[in-house]
This record gives C-alpha cells, sequence and structure tokens, in this order.
C-alpha cells in the first residue's frame, strides 16, 4: 500500500512544464467565495458522545474532546448563517444550528437549511431544544416551532404563548415545555399554556431556563438600559418563585450534582447549595481571569467536568483543571468595520475593539494600541495614500500613520482636531482629507487645515469623504453632502435630489459620478426615501429596494477596476453593471449579510467586511495554516458503490501522475477519472477480484496486489504473474515499484518476491527475512526496502545485507500493517498499537497516551508538507498537527466510516480514505 510523496512531486513538475504555460496564463480559476471568521467568540455550546460543538459570531465550530483538534464551518460551507445562537445534538448525532438566517441541520456531509418557506415561525432562531422524543423545539423571533421529523407546527400569542420571541427552552421530567420572553415564561403541557411575569421583578427578560432533578425551574433574568441594569436567578418550586441572586450581566445557567453554574459578563459563578463563590482560572496561553469575561454557554460534562463558552474561547474545567480550547483564525473579531488593501497588495483589516489585523503572503499579523497605532476603540477607516503610506482612523483613538517601519499618532493631545475619525480619503496631490465627529481636516504632507460648519459644512460630523479627479473633496454628513473645490462649498441635500440627507458612503466612479450611500439610523428620523444616489455632474438620480438594490440602507461603497460598483448594505452587498444590480447574500456564501466595508486587490479579489466576518470573492487566496495548525472548514466527498465503486469495502487507495484515483476493492479495481468511475474484474484480466495494494511504475503501469496473484495494468492490456511464473505466493498483500523500476511483492505466507521485468528474486527466513509472514513494503529515500512482517520484525534491505529491528530498537510494534515513506527521509509505520517514525537515529511513537483515539492503525500515508494521517480502526481519521497533537475525523464530520483501512493524498492536498463502507475525500 504504497502511496510516495515522490509521485505528488512528478505530478507537480509535469504540470508545472512548459507545454502548459498558455493554458496557466489564459484560464484563470472560477471566482469562488472565502470567508475568515474569528472562532473564539462563543455564544452556545452543545455536547456530541465525542465532540462540543461551539456555536460562535463566526460559525460552528466541532472540538473533538479526546484530540482537541477543531474543525469550523461557515457560510461557505452551507451554513445558513455564521452567527449560530444555538446548537443542539439529536440522537441520530444530527447537528442543529439555529441562525439569523434560519436553521441549519448537518447530517455529517451535507448541509440543510429550514426557512419560513419550510415551515419555520421565523428566520431568526435564538433557541434549540430537544424533547423526550426527539423532536427539535425551536425558539424564533415570531412563535416556537416544533419539527417531528417531517412536519412543522409552530404556536404564537394566538395559541397563548406569553410573547413570540422566544429565547430560552427546557423541558421538566413530565415532558412540559418551559419557554422563556423578553417579557415573562411560558409553560406548555402539552394542551395548555400557563404565562409567568413573576412580581416585584422590573425586569422579565429571560435570558436561559434550567430545571433540576425536583423538578425546580431556575431561571435567568438580564434587563440592561444604560446606565440601569438588573437580573439575577430566581427559582419556581411549583408554587412560588424565590429570588435566589441580583445582579447585572446575567446571561446562562447549567446545573449538575453539586451545584449550580451561573455565567454573566462578568465571568462564573457557582452554587454549592449554601454560597455563591466566584470562579476564576489560570489556563496556560491567557492572560488574566478575563479569559472567562462574557460567559454565554454554559453545559456540564462528565460527573466534575464543565465546558464554558465565553467571548474569549472554550474552556474545559475537569475538576480543579482548567482546559483552554482557542481557534487560531488570524481575525481578533468577526465584527469588521473596516478594509483596504496596501500597495504591496497586503489587506488591512479593522475587526473588533482596539484591533488592527493585517493578511499579507498568507499570515495574519495583529496589531493593537501596544504595537504604535492610536486605536482606543473601533477603526472607523482605513486608507493609503500616494506614498504608500497607511492611515488609520479610530473611533476615539484619533489618527494614525504608518510607514511600513514606525507609527506617528496625531490626537488631541498633539494639536489634532479630534480624536474621533470617522472617514479618509487620500487626494490626489498626495495630502488626506480627514473626516471627524468635530469637522473635517485636510493634511498636505505638512500642515493640516480645518474646516467646519463656519466654513460652509452642513454638519460637522464627516461620516464619509471622497476626493474625485479634479481635487475636489466631497464629505458626506448627516444633513447633507459638500463638494469643495478648494475654495467654494457646496452643498447637496434632498432638495437638489439626494435620496437621503444622511450620507455615510462615498465613491467616485471611472467616469467621474460621484454615488452616495444613504440611510439614516432610527437617531435621525426618516429624511427622504433612503437608498443610493448617483451624481453625473448634473442631475441626482437615485436606487433604492425598487430599483432591485438589496437594500436601502447603504453601509459602503467601493469601484472594481471593471468600472461595477459595489454596495454594501444590511440585507448583502448589490453589484452594478451599468444596467442593473446582482446581490450577493449569505445563500451565495458571504460572511453575513450585513455587509460594513469593501475593498479591491491587485488580483481583482473583493474583500467584504461583514458583522461576522471577512469575506473574499474571486480568484481563490491561498493563506498559510494557523498557528495551531487546525484547518477550518474541510468538506468530506463520499463515494460507494451508488456512485460507481466495485465494492464498499476499500483495502487501498492510490493516485497516479495523472491525477486519476485508483481504488483497490473486495470485489476488484476501480479507478476514478475525477468525473466517473471505472471498474475493472477478473473478467477484465485481474489476477484475483481482491485488490489488497496498488502502486505505479516510471512509464505509468499499475501493479495491483491480489488475491490472486501479481497483475500489471498498461492502460491497455493485462498482464498477471502467480506462483507458475515464478511469484512466491498468490496471496499478495503489498507491493512496490522501486526508482529502477523493480517491482517488489509481500505475500502472505511465503516472503517476498521482486521482479526486474525479467527474473523473480525470493526472499525468506532463509536469506534474510524475519518472518515470512508479511503485511507491508516500501522503499525508502535511500532506496532500502522495509517490510512490515506478522510474526517477526521490521525488516530493512539495503541490497546487501537485512537490518532488523525489535521492540527493543523503538518501534511502538513490529507488525506494521502499512508504511509511508517522507522523500526526507523519515519513515512511518502503522501498527496495531500506535504509529512509529524512524528518521534513521531514532524513533518516535504516538499512542493513545499522546492523543491517539486509539491505538489500532491499519493506514498511514503523508501530505505534500510531510504531515502524518492515520487511519484508527473504528475511531476515523486522525492528522499530526504542528504542536504534536492529533486533530481527529470521524462520521460527525463527514466520513462515510470510522473504520479507515487505506489513506492516500491527492496533489491539490485533498485526502482520501478508503473506509468499510466506501471512500471519503476530505477537500482541502
Amino acid at each position: 500500500m504504497k502511496h510516495f510523496i515522490w509521485l505528488f512531486c512528478l505530478l507537480l513538475l509535469l504540470t508545472s512544464w512548459p507545454a502548459n504555460l498558455a493554458a496557466a496564463q489564459t484560464d484563470s480559476p472560477p471566482a469562488v467565495w472565502q470567508v475568515f471568521t474569528n472562532g473564539n467568540e462563543i455564544i452556545s455550546l452543545a455536547l456530541a458522545p465525542q465532540a462540543v460543538w461551539a456555536g460562535t459570531t463566526g460559525g460552528l465550530v466541532r472540538w473533538d474532546r479526546a484530540g482537541g483538534g477543531y474543525l469550523k464551518y461557515t457560510t461557505v460551507d452551507g451554513l445558513a448563517g455564521n452567527e449560530v445562537r444555538a446548537v443542539a445534538v439529536d440522537s441520530t448525532g444530527l447537528v442543529w444550528a439555529g441562525t439569523a438566517y434560519g436553521l441549519s441541520r448537518f447530517d455529517g456531509q451535507i448541509w440543510t437549511t429550514y426557512t419560513r418557506e419550510d415551515g419555520l415561525a421565523d428566520n431568526q432562531v435564538y433557541a434549540l431544544a430537544l424533547d423526550s422524543m426527539d423532536r427539535l423545539w425551536v425558539g424564533t423571533g415570531s412563535g416556537v416551532s416544533i419539527f417531528d421529523g417531517q412536519n412543522w407546527t409552530s404556536y404564537t400569542r394566538e395559541d397563548g404563548l406569553l410573547d413570540n420571541q422566544v429565547q430560552a427552552i427546557a423541558f421538566d421530567s413530565s415532558g412540559v415545555a418551559w419557554l422563556g420572553a423578553p417579557i415573562g415564561l411560558s409553560r406548555f403541557d402539552g394542551q395548555n399554556w400557563t404565562s409567568f411575569q413573576p412580581e416585584g421583578y422590573s425586569y422579565s427578560n429571560v435570558a436561559d431556563i434550567a430545571i433540576d432533578s425536583g423538578g425546580s425551574v431556575w431561571v435567568v433574568f438580564n434587563w440592561s438600559s444604560w446606565p440601569h441594569c438588573g437580573g439575577g436567578v430566581s427559582v419556581f418550586n411549583g408554587q412560588e418563585w424565590f429570588r435566589h441572586k441580583s445582579g447585572c450581566g446575567y446571561q446562562t445557567v447549567a446545573l449538575e450534582a453539586d451545584g449550580v453554574w451561573l455565567g454573566s459578563e462578568g465571568g462564573l459563578d457557582h452554587f454549592d447549595g449554601q454560597q455563591w463563590q466566584s470562579i476564576t482560572l489560570d489556563v496556560t496561553g491567557l492572560e488574566d481571569d478575563s479569559a472567562l469575561d462574557d460567559v454565554l454557554a454554559l453545559v456540564p460534562g462528565p460527573v466534575g467536568q464543565l465546558w464554558v463558552g465565553a467571548r474569549r474561547g472554550l474552556h474545559r474545567l475537569n475538576g480543579q483543571q482548567w482546559t483552554a480550547y482557542l481557534t487560531d483564525d488570524g481575525l481578533p473579531h468577526n465584527n469588521i468595520s473596516a478594509v483596504t488593501i496596501g500597495p504591496a497588495g497586503e489587506a488591512w483589516v479593522g475587526a473588533g475593539p482596539a484591533s488592527l489585523s493585517r493578511l499579507e503572503n498568507g499570515q495574519w499579523t495583529a496589531f493593537t494600541a501596544a504595537d504604535g497605532p492610536a486605536i482606543a476603540n473601533y477603526i472607523s477607516a482605513i486608507t493609503t495614500d500616494s506614498a504608500g503610506q497607511l492611515w488609520i482612523g479610530s473611533d476615539l483613538g484619533g489618527l494614525s500613520r504608518y510607514d511600513g517601519q514606525q507609527w506617528q499618532t496625531y490626537t488631541t493631545e498633539t494639536g489634532f482636531l479630534d480624536n474621533n475619525v470617522l472617514a479618509l480619503a487620500a487626494a490626489p496631490d498626495g495630502g488626506l482629507w480627514v473626516g471627524t465627529n468635530d469637522g473635517a481636516a485636510y493634511f498636505d504632507g505638512q500642515q493640516w487645515q480645518t474646516y467646519t460648519t463656519a466654513n460652509g459644512l452642513l454638519d460637522n460630523t464627516i461620516l464619509a469623504t471622497v476626493v474625485d479627479r479634479q481635487g475636489r473633496a466631497w464629505l458626506g454628513t448627516p444633513r447633507g453632502l459638500n463638494m469643495f473645490d478648494g475654495s467654494t462649498w457646496t452643498a447637496y441635500t434632498t432638495a437638489e435630489g439626494l435620496a437621503d440627507n444622511y450620507i455615510n458612503a462615498l465613491v467616485v466612479d471611472q467616469a467621474g459620478q460621484v454615488w452616495a450611500g444613504n440611510g439614516s439610523p432610527p437617531l435621525y428620523g426618516a429624511r427622504g426615501s433612503h437608498g443610493l444616489s448617483r451624481f453625473d455632474g448634473a442631475v441626482w438620480h437615485t436606487y433604492s429596494q425598487a430599483s432591485e438594490l438589496a437594500q436601502s440602507r447603504v453601509n459602503a461603497l467601493a469601484v472594481e477596476a471593471t468600472g461595477r460598483v459595489w454596495v454594501g448594505t444590511d440585507n448583502g452587498v448589490s453589484v452594478f453593471d451599468g444596467t442593473g444590480f446582482t446581490t450577493y447574500t449569505v445563500a451565495n456564501g458571504l460572511a453575513d449579510n450585513r455587509v460594513t466595508a469593501i475593498g479591491f486587490d491587485p488580483a481583482g479579489r473583493v474583500w467584504l467586511g461583514t458583522e461576522h466576518g471577512l469575506s473574499i470573492f474571486g480568484q481563490p487566496l491561498a493563506v498559510a495554516p494557523d498557528s495551531s495548525d487546525n484547518s477550518g472548514s474541510g468538506v468530506f466527498t463520499t463515494y460507494t458503490p451508488a456512485e460507481g465503486l466495485a465494492d464498499d469495502m476499500i483495502y487501498d487507495l492510490a493516485i497516479d501522475s495523472t491525477g486519476q484515483v485508483w481504488a483497490g476493492t473486495m470485489r476488484g479495481l476501480s479507478m476514478f477519472d475525477g468525473t466517473a468511475w471505472r471498474s475493472y474484474t477478473t473478467a477484465d484480466g485481474l489476477a484475483g477480484n481482491e485488490v489488497h495494494a496498488i502502486d505505479f511504475d516510471p512509464a505509468g503501469g499499475v501493479w495491483l496486489a491480489t488475491s490472486g496473484g501479481l497483475s500489471h495494468f498498461d492502460g491497455q492490456q493485462w498482464t498477471s504473474y502467480t506462483e507458475a511464473d515464478g511469484l512466491v505466493d498468490d496471496m499478495v498483500k503489498d507491493v512496490v515499484v522501486d526508482p529502477a523500476g523493480r517491482v517488489w511483492a509481500a505475500t502472505l505466507i511465503f516472503g517476498v518476491s521482486m521482479f526486474d521485468g525479467q527474473t523473480w528474486t525470493t526472499y525468506t527466513v532463509e536469506n534474510g527475512l524475519s518472518s515470512n509472514d508479511t503485511r507491508s513494503i516500501a522503499v525508502d529515500a535511500s532506496g532500502a526496502v522495509w517490510v512490515g512482517t506478522w510474526r517477526g520484525q521490521l525488516d530493512r534491505f539495503d541490497g546487501q545485507q537485512w537490518q532488523h529491528f525489535s521492540r527493543a530498537d523503538g518501534p511502538v510494534d513490529t507488525g506494521a500493517l502499512d508504511i509511508a515513506v517522507d522523500p526526507a527521509g523519515p519513515v512511518w509505520f502503522a501498527t496495531q498499537a500506535g504509529v512509529s517514525r524512524y528518521d534513521g537515529q531514532q524513533w518516535t511513537s504516538y499512542t493513545q497516551t499522546e492523543g491517539l483515539p486509539g491505538n489500532t492503525i491499519y493506514a498511514v500515508a503523508l501530505d505534500p508538507t510531510g504531515r502524518p494521517w492515520a487511519g484508527v480502526m473504528d475511531h476515523g481519521l486522525a492528522r499530526l498537527k504542528d504542536d504534536n497533537t492529533w486533530q481527529i475525523y470521524t462520521v460527525a464530520d463527514g466520513l462515510v466510516d470510522a473504520g479507515i483501512w487505506a489513506i492516500t493524498v491527492g496533489p491539490d492536498g485533498s485526502i482520501w480514505a478508503g473506509t468499510t463502507h466506501g471512500i471519503s475525500r476530505l477537500q482541502p
């Protein structure tokens, strides 16, 4: 079974040959959506037997409970929305995720979304719970919906529900449902509704519900209206309410045998039956106890274990020991406020409070105020000037300039106009226009000139600014649009044709037309029809939702090189091609429908900042793995006999130099050309239908180890070799072709045969092998042959003499079931006791102690980076990460079966796993 990385190197060489350059230059990859989010802002949790599912503001993250690896799913994978407010796992293993755009179901392979059109009461999902009959209860903004697997049933205020916004659901031991709303509680026994609004409470917003073994209902109330807040925990014993704990910011509650856990904006509290205690933690890699600030989700595990979802990651308490589970995604937060592309093509992103991120050469770098930029709150604007300098505007932090080496800041302390910078625009003459909350400022590189209403501005709050080709500055305010030509101020309002006076986005297209994004927030009230306005130099033209704009409220504007205008709204991004609009939403893969920032890179990709992550549309962007080496949302594709496989029992997998996938099965050989499967059996010329192993010779021929001998296929003809031809045994378990083209066959009982094209040579215990029962064979980088035996040792033959390795020498076991060779030298061995690696000097082994979910390993393979993948029988697929821990993939992630018999790696990095029930391909 051996899958050599040098085959991939050969494929890469062939595909980069000059003959293909013309095609490479003319055929661009199709435009795709990519999403970058932070998976540490956790707002919901659910436990599965082998995983913890964390709903975050940046998608759904599956954490492996044993190995600690994670997979992240976002809108690109099929999730309805990236803000996962609720998550549940039913008895069949289906995962349910509630979002702002509907309910998503994941069966391990495919995402299915349910919306109002399918029977859901509302697309805004706040809560999920499963009753004793495994029916799913969905709390929405317009009532509660119940799904029995086939049909939806919904209840609203008209049916007896206290309020239509259902944001918490729990069931007592008799099956009675308790539902929390912003104004109190509802109780439903299947026939009758009862409402509760506890007396003496000035607040009744229910944040969470839990029911103890005695039937008492624990309710978290949370009310806040700055600067006042209220809340706490109350208990209903069936007769009356008791106020158990009062305070601000309580959000979630969990019950276990030894007490009550309460999560709040301030951290974590525990009640042991006598008193409340605040909980702190000391987790390696976290700076302080603020890791537990803003606890939004709690789920008890086995006795003594608690899973805590907070704004700064997932944490597990096991007795007295805390463990942190943190994704490393590059973005510090998901709320993107500004995006621009630097002169070298690097992306600068303002994400969340007090943070700036740069994506350059596939790597993310984070900047905070400690690194130099004056960031006190959110980054409101980013731009680059004609000299390539980066300018950062911050809400309350002032203005910062970065020349690639040093940061310089401008604040009121240094004489700057205002610390609340709202807009930036570079001028053609090298100058910079800055919009603040207290007027506008122009910087010519040496001096600042300020402008206010005293100079002609309609308002001192400058929400947007742009400079046209004539050098005229356009400034958007809450009261209209100003244009300054260097000497005269001109004002435009709804009286002149603007759709709205509140101008919060501006751009100038290639024709010199000015586009103004309109749409006042509730604070300013309605001042027009809202929407988008375009000025052709004489007349204003307006566009709104009635004109097929995604929404009339506009947040961001940008013009790409082709002249198309991109319009970011609260309901997606609309693209104007000169005649009409095309709109993209989360349904297309957008991170979130609220688009707040837009930019373009030199390759023509569109960068879209949203409220729940960063989206990129265009040619795929190569991004390096994150530092914890947990790649995000891999996608599994499954192949079974229904798709054309000869059988679903897979013994081996290999990929040839043309990219075709070959699968050895129990009932023949199957080949996949990227479109369809074709199968071969003894009727076509195979020596035996059980194909145990596959390898390729330098001429492109396929060699097959079968139950009836050794077979060779040159693409046209079959040739078989058996004992009658000189093969030592017809039951061939593995085959490998060495660099000289010699074929080595490991057989079940009688040793190893080598065929040089003319003559057969046999190796047994009589001339070097430690055992005749052989299971695997491979050729290492030096040309030496390795043989895994069943009752002997690990044998190595350098062409002259045999060397034997026992357990005492270092391998975890000598019965190697599979061998993988790294071109750099190391050799990996799959055994029934774990995985071992030999670098020529030392042995390193990995077992359950090192994080593998099991010790029985039937397959091992190396990807093009040299990273090992192991097939752990009955436990799935394991990948060794850079931090020397294992990431585990199971049927919950999309594997067709957890029994892995074979692994191979495609030239694109895709992982192909052969199982007892078909093939699964993990797309990178």
